[in-house]
């Protein structure tokens, strides 16, 4: 998937930014999604005639509900033909996933307060009308919507930022409750199946059409080494498997968690069916902790045996190439340690890409807490200044203090490392000085708080001489 420009790519342009971060685009399809929730509201609301009540109030917010399981669940698909269809790419669905699943919970908990309130003031069922099994007017099962309602609030409180980052084996799981909770909003309101039906059948056939290309082409591990700073290099070959660099990959090891599925960038552009994933241990116990673990057990093992001892399974690729970010004649990147790994093979995909007679410029600042951190990418950062030599400026950053005193030597390769923190809003005005184009490609990948300072002083920075135009190679989920 080749992103043909900033319409479908997920760049935040300082010409076309919103209050709240989103692109204008963006902000009008939430907007006009939460018309449409309003619109649908009070259609249910007033079209019978009956006196105004809380069970009024609650009746609509309920079949609201059913408005937003229909949506919510039509983005999940990884590799919908619906979506490609109509040009929206797997990051721009999700995203929205995200968004209509707020709503979701939102309306959930609105209902289920408005039943509350609406059986404490009926005398002859009260509170504990919210849990009878036994149909309420013929047809509702109450205690099956409470626990769907519970289901529901479990989930929306396990996908805030920091969960899904630092917690995602929680986050992952707990999203399966939303199976219980589809299936008991079934069963407390039969209508609910048909509002759900679709979305369901997308999904299955997502899954089916993943199975089969996971099968038409079985990966092998082939490398798993442990690095310094507590990173994992996997290598991966799957014949016949093609993709461009900027995208990732889901993995899955069978040995460390049957159903757990991650996504890591692809960090490298080799077209031959070889994926190498660069994998920071998130925390002791973690998955890739315990892929941390497994690889330092298995490090003397060959490509076969190591095929034979660890299954992998590999679902991709997704993401699209920022290829209008790629196409200035000035490119910043801004890595924060593992972050490196999403930026890069875009820097290699521009060294193989690059014309000789090119007055492009490109500069790479690379933030690691440690020293010995660098040592992850020297390699290709070496060959790709010896190639492109002045036109290339590589500026390392270690934010941990560290004397030199104390065994740290300058990396071999001679690329210069600063012992500080990088000052982001200098090096961009370094840059909009130097730059001989109005327009200027801005790339980050790693810590979000890194990647806001990163868009903060790019956001001061742009004016009419000079605009930023900022991609962020970030999983948002």
């Amino acid at each position: 998937q080749i992103d043909p420009g900033p319409r479908n790519s997920s760049s935040r342009s300082f010409r076309l930014q919103c209050l709240l971060g989103y692109t204008w685009g963006d902000a009008l399809l939430r907007c006009a999604y939460v018309l449409l929730l309003g619109g649908w509201f009070w259609f249910q609301y007033t079209k019978k005639p009956s006196p105004v009540s809380m069970m009024k109030f609650a009746k609509a917010l309920g079949k609201l509900l059913y408005l937003n399981l229909l949506v919510v669940l039509l983005p999940v698909s990884r590799s919908s033909f619906l979506f490609s269809l109509i040009g929206i790419s797997y990051k721009k669905a999700n995203e929205f996933h995200q968004f209509s699943g707020t709503c979701t919970v939102v309306v959930a908990l609105l209902h289920g307060l408005a039943m509350l309130l609406a059986y404490l003031g009926d005398p002859e069922r009260g509170f504990w009308a919210l849990f009878y099994w036994t149909p309420v007017h013929g047809k509702v099962h109450n205690l099956a919507g409470a626990v769907a309602g519970a289901c529901l609030l479990t989930v929306g409180l396990t996908s805030f930022p920091y969960i899904r980052r630092l917690k995602f084996e929680l986050f992952q799981f707990a999203h399966f409750l939303f199976i219980p909770a589809v299936i008991l909003s079934c069963l407390h309101v039969r209508k609910a199946s048909l509002y759900v039906l679709p979305g369901l059948v997308l999904y299955a056939m997502d899954l089916v059409n993943r199975a089969r290309l996971s099968l038409m082409a079985p990966a092998s591990l082939i490398a798993l080494n442990p690095l310094p700073g507590g990173l994992t290099k996997v290598v991966i070959c799957k014949p016949g498997f093609r993709f461009k660099p900027g995208q990732h990959v889901f993995v899955n090891l069978p040995a460390l968690s049957f159903f757990q599925w991650h996504p890591f960038s692809v960090a490298t552009t080799a077209e031959d069916g070889l994926l190498s994933l660069y994998i920071k241990r998130q925390g002791k116990g973690s998955w890739t902790d315990r892929l941390g673990r497994t690889a330092e057990r298995l490090a003397e093992f060959g490509p076969q045996e190591l095929d034979r001892a660890v299954r992998v399974l590999v679902d991709g690729p997704y993401g699209c190439t920022p290829t209008s970010h790629l196409s200035y004649d000035t490119t910043v990147f801004v890595a924060g340690g593992s972050g490196a790994s999403g930026l890069v093979p875009l820097l290699e995909h521009l060294v193989q890409h690059w014309a000789s007679n090119s007055k492009r410029q490109i500069v790479f600042v690379w933030c690691c807490r440690a020293h010995d951190q660098h040592s992850w990418f020297l390699e290709p950062l070496d060959a790709a200044k010896k190639s492109l030599g002045d036109r290339l400026n590589v500026r390392l950053f270690v934010t941990t203090p560290m004397l030199l005193e104390d065994g740290v030597k300058p990396h071999p390769v001679g690329l210069p490392v600063v012992f500080a923190r990088p000052n982001f809003y200098d090096i961009l005005l370094e840059v909009k000085r130097s730059s001989s184009s109005r327009d200027v490609g801005l790339l980050t990948c790693g810590p979000t708080s890194m990647m806001d300072s990163v868009d903060e002083a790019a956001h001061r920075l742009t004016d009419h001489s000079c605009w930023f135009h900022s991609h962020r190679q970030a999983f948002s989920w």
